[in-house]
């Protein structure tokens, strides 16, 4: 048991020691500073068969590791790149890794250097045990900008391949206090857009000679917002709606403005009619304004994982390997932002995510707990164990 016990400190020193270097690179979207050749060097040193697959100005990897027997394929999906961090905020270096009152800090700590740092540990501690079924990694270095170049390559790449992957999971932020508290089983959608009211400009002290473009925005954002939305519910995130800028091209107070811009973004469910959404909209803005201009910006396609007939269920084999190790149930969820998960689940695939508490993400000081690493590392290590075997 002593020996045991030496050997799992080991590999969370490991994963400590892999968190701090991942977070010594500067790598900032979409350039990861090396950051993915230190991780391709890492794997191959263990094995894995590693491709990089790049486009436009952005690398990515895709790595694996066949086992002897035929099996299930397993992959773990991350990214590198990191979002900017201003130095002289923050308490310690933001690329140092700096350890204190059991904390790692740094940027990528939790988002999410800090998951592929207990993963990489995790695969070492079990790699010698594994005879069945292929290992994947799929990383990436655009996943904090647009993600036009990113995770939706790497598919892309498998695809042409005809590689098929039976479980992905994705190591995302999602412990709401403590790891295991919370999985990711889907996201909503996303999709942003842009309108452009017109009018004609004049005195404001006779507005009869004039038409305010920004009057016909402020309509228009007071009209769909009335429109019938989902609140949700405990387990499934409703559909909303935020208005997130309008203004005019140029101002002066006594001149009725004869542009105006109005954007939005909305957050949406697996059941979520956008097509209809659309039409409603666009119906709208011809009775407010025949001349308005619409662009739709940065789709992002929800998600939802079911279960696959004649395979585990990894919703159900995370759910026990959390229950086993930490004694809680965990809480299945939807909420949050969009993540690369979209880009990897289809009707074949099973993609949940599971990494750290989200608390200091994108944030000044942004820190992963040493507990935190441990829980990750050996919550990781059982899940292998219990796919592959």
């Amino acid at each position: 048991m002593a020996e045991l016990s030496l050997f799992t400190e080991h590999n969370i020193e490991l994963a400590i020691n892999n968190i701090q270097k991942l977070i010594s690179y500067p790598s900032i979207t979409p350039d990861h500073h090396g950051c993915l050749e230190y991780l391709i060097k890492w794997l191959k040193l263990r094995g894995f068969v590693c491709e990089k697959v790049s486009q436009g100005g952005v690398d990515n990897l895709i790595a694996y590791k066949k086992f002897a027997n035929d099996g299930p394929t397993f992959a773990f999906s991350g990214h590198l790149d990191v979002v900017p961090a201003n130095e002289l905020t923050w308490r310690f270096p933001p690329f140092k890794g700096e350890i204190s009152d059991g904390k790692l800090y740094g940027r990528g700590a939790v988002d999410m250097k800090g998951s592929i740092g207990c993963f990489m540990a995790a695969t070492d501690a079990v790699l010698s045990e594994l005879s069945s079924g292929t290992l994947y990694w799929l990383i990436t270095c655009d996943e904090e900008g647009e993600a036009e170049f990113g995770t939706k390559i790497i598919v892309n790449e498998l695809n042409r391949q005809g590689i098929n992957l039976d479980f992905c999971l994705v190591g995302e932020p999602t412990a709401s206090t403590i790891v295991g508290d919370v999985i990711k089983v889907g996201r909503r959608g996303a999709i942003s857009a842009k309108i452009n009211f017109s009018g004609k400009a004049g005195h404001v002290a006779y507005p009869h000679l004039a038409e305010n473009a920004l009057h016909k925005a402020i309509d228009f954002s007071n009209s769909i917002m009335q429109f019938p939305w989902y609140l949700g519910t405990q387990h499934q995130p409703g559909n909303t709606l935020q208005i997130t800028y309008l203004g005019t091209a140029e101002f002066t107070d006594n001149i009725v403005p004869s542009q105006a811009e109005l954007c939005f973004n909305i957050r949406f469910n697996y059941d979520f009619e956008l097509a209809n959404f659309k039409n409603k909209t666009i119906k709208l803005l011809n009775e407010i304004d025949p001349h308005a201009r619409i662009l739709w910006q940065r789709f992002c396609e929800p998600y939802q994982t079911i279960s696959v007939p004649n395979k585990k269920c990894l919703t159900r084999l995370v759910s026990n390997c959390i229950n086993e190790l930490f004694d809680i149930k965990p809480q299945l969820s939807l909420s949050g932002g969009t993540s690369d998960g979209r880009f990897i689940a289809n009707k074949n695939t099973q993609v949940i995510e599971l990494g750290p508490s989200n608390k200091t993400i994108h944030q000044v000081n942004e820190h992963i707990s040493i507990k935190e690493i441990s829980d990750l590392f050996n919550l990781y290590k059982k899940i292998l164990h219990k796919v592959f075997n």
